[in-house]
């Protein structure tokens, strides 16, 4: 099992990444820190040199790549995911959403996918959401599904082979709110 720390493009990405720079080392030597992006992220890291020189030198980052982002179509040359790529391990969010599809992992070497709550909920203990994890784990290191919010979720995720789960059951399980 391992943690993962998500980071979201929502301010700048170079916010998030002084957010990140100021992780203990506690943190940084025993979780993956993740940055979700998309196509504007992307052509932000790539066109900056010190961005690049800074996800190289890093080994605990992942970028977590947007479910609509533009290289997911199906005729893209996926040039700028390969340059991505090299700098870090990639990881797909909102699987299920967007231009996600099984076909895309095929297409590129991802670490996760991470499964997105409306695609969980709607799938919960049905035979295509083993598939997709089962899928997963042959062409990549796994799913984490998102969106567990209860005990019966956390079942499910764990009956579809998911290597990790993410979701509000932890915080109410925290603060005491879980029955």
């Amino acid at each position: 099992m391992f943690n993962f720390v998500p980071v979201r493009e929502t301010a700048s990405l170079e916010r998030a990444l002084d957010y990140v720079f100021s992780l203990p080392t506690d943190i940084t030597d025993t979780s993956l820190v993740t940055l979700n992006i998309g196509d504007d992220g992307a052509d932000y890291i790539l066109n900056n040199p010190a961005i690049v020189k800074f996800l190289l030198h890093h080994s605990f980052l992942r970028l977590s790549i947007d479910s609509e982002f533009s290289e997911f179509r199906p005729n893209s040359s996926m040039m700028r995911l390969r340059k991505l790529s090299q700098l870090c391990p990639l990881w797909i969010d909102s699987f299920g959403e967007g231009s996600t599809s099984l076909t895309l992992l095929t297409r590129m070497p991802f670490e996760y996918i991470k499964i997105a709550p409306p695609f969980f909920h709607s799938h919960l203990n049905t035979h295509s959401l083993r598939h997709i994890v089962s899928h997963a784990s042959q062409v990549c290191h796994g799913a984490i599904v998102c969106g567990i919010n209860n005990e019966e979720q956390l079942k499910a995720c764990w009956a579809a082979g998911a290597v990790a789960g993410q979701g509000d059951y932890w915080q109410k399980r925290q603060f005491g709110e879980c029955h």
